[in-house]
């Protein structure tokens, strides 16, 4: 029994202790969450040195607390120490491996560490499991290693998933995707992009932007070796007509749909000098009257020599028309041209032209054409306005006087891209033909032509959807006769594909 008081005691100072010992323990958990908040508030301030400072002392409190561990992790990646940033993520992703952003902390210091091949599989595998977010920032990296690996046709899809869902993001993906474009030899879609860029991004962005711009303008023609455009048109015509030479009107209103076809190869045979090959097809099917269904083919053979800032091209086209499966006309076609740079974004262009005519339904018609053109290109990428004002001269001569006439035409158009990808363009012609002699009576025709068209990006790129609306009227000055006279309003939807 008198050992009673003893052991009391002995109890007594146990139960102290262990509160003590508990309370101590509570104590250094809350000043550790207490500095932790510290650190984060210093981190997003980006004070990295007082973040680092507050997460070391909330560490050495609780080595074992992954948060801690995971936001030393974040402050070191921030300052480039790599070695410091894997010890602390490593531990922190033993510790909890489901902590959030740990995992895209693991790539970005993947990615940190140039190793873009595996930095590219994190990211992606990152993206995959969250499929309705997609983690803006994973699908960007992603896109940047993928890049960095090469691999340009993925890289563009992860790229343009971060841009839809991110506008700050957005200028900085389109000016990559514009250099995967061009690695790809999609000379359309890079200069596409990068126009983007140079409308919306921020310096110095913009201004890398602006010399890609240039460099693709100014060798373009160097680069994309193989060029195709594939259109098909459904159209409605007031006033059915075959526009050629000779003018074949039906004077009456119908459906119809149109093809059309080309495609051009290039081949760099010296270093200023290419060979091109190319064809093209044109074809329409009316509704109800067949009977003016046309067909064209024809094949180019070009080449080009370039000295300074001339380039000097010839050209070869045989072209052959049927009009309702029944031959109708074949056309020899020589053309020589020079094209050279008057200032950084004006270009002259001068050409002649000469056709030999084979008329299959009339020999008569049959004959020669001689045409002088120039026409002058310039170009405000700030504006994304293109602007074309063009003369031309042309004397045809034919086996009858009938069919002889002398025509002045001018034109003017331009091209503008507005709403990030919306692009309208219109044209301006005008033609006055004079014939001299058409029995015994003077007869003079002043023809206008109208064009314009709204076309937008659709489904994929390098495919268009297009609203097109052109207006033609001659007036045709005959003492006593006014068959001539005619006006053709013609408006159609298209869908284009470029390559």
């Amino acid at each position: 029994m008198v050992c009673c008081p003893m052991k009391q005691w002995i109890c007594t100072f146990c139960c102290i202790f262990s509160c003590l010992f508990v309370s101590i323990g509570d104590a250094q958990d809350q000043s550790g969450e207490a500095l932790f908040d510290l650190g984060v508030f210093a981190f997003e301030d980006k004070d990295y040195a007082a973040a680092q400072k507050f997460l070391l002392q909330a560490h050495q409190l609780n080595p074992d607390n992954p948060f801690y561990c995971h936001f030393l992790g974040k402050i070191y990646l921030a300052l480039d120490q790599l070695d410091s940033a894997e010890k602390y993520l490593q531990k922190a992703y033993q510790l909890n491996p489901v902590i959030n952003e740990l995992e895209y902390d693991l790539a970005y210091l993947t990615f940190k560490r140039a190793d873009f091949q595996n930095a590219s599989h994190q990211f992606i595998q990152i993206v995959e499991n969250d499929p309705f977010t997609q983690n803006v920032l994973a699908s960007y990296y992603a896109g940047i290693s993928l890049f960095q690996c090469k691999k340009y046709q993925q890289a563009v899809t992860y790229l343009m998933r971060a841009s839809r869902r991110s506008p700050t993001l957005k200028p900085n993906c389109m000016f990559y995707c514009g250099i995967c474009y061009y690695k790809m030899n999609k000379t359309v879609e890079a200069l596409r992009h990068f126009e983007y860029v140079l409308m919306y991004a921020s310096a110095p962005l913009k201004s890398h932007a602006k010399n890609w711009l240039i460099a693709l303008r100014d060798t373009r023609p160097d680069n994309k070796k193989f060029e195709a455009l594939i259109k098909c048109s459904v159209l409605y015509d007031d006033n059915v007509m075959i526009v050629t030479p000779d003018l074949i009107t039906g004077d009456e209103a119908d459906s119809a749909m149109l093809c059309y076809l080309s495609g051009k190869y290039l081949w760099q045979w010296k270093p200023k000098h290419q060979i091109g090959f190319g064809i093209r097809h044109y074809q329409t099917f009316h509704q109800d009257l067949s009977e003016f269904d046309l067909t064209g083919s024809a094949v180019d053979l070009t080449y080009h020599y370039k000295l300074n800032d001339y380039t000097y091209k010839i050209n070869y086209s045989p072209s052959a028309y049927w009009l309702e499966r029944y031959r109708y006309m074949f056309r020899h076609r020589l053309k020589a041209s020079v094209q050279w740079k008057i200032m950084k974004d004006l270009t002259n262009h001068v050409a002649y032209t000469c056709d030999i005519l084979d008329n299959y339904n009339n020999e008569l018609r049959d004959g020669h054409t001689h045409d002088f053109s120039m026409f002058l290109c310039y170009r405000i990428p700030s504006y994304s306005l293109t602007l074309l004002a063009g003369i031309s001269a042309q004397d045809n001569l034919r086996k009858h006087v009938l069919y002889q006439y002398l025509e002045t035409s001018y034109n003017l158009e331009f091209i503008y891209k507005f709403v990030k990808t919306w692009k309208w363009h219109s044209s301006f012609k005008l033609y006055q033909r004079r014939f001299d002699i058409w029995e015994d009576v003077k007869r003079k025709d002043d023809r206008i032509d109208f064009l314009s068209s709204l076309s937008h990006p659709f489904w994929q790129d390098g495919l268009e959807l297009a609203i097109e609306y052109d207006y033609s009227k001659n007036n045709s000055k005959l003492e006593q006769f006014d068959i001539f006279d005619y006006r053709r309003n013609t408006f159609g939807i298209s869908l284009i594909y470029y390559y």
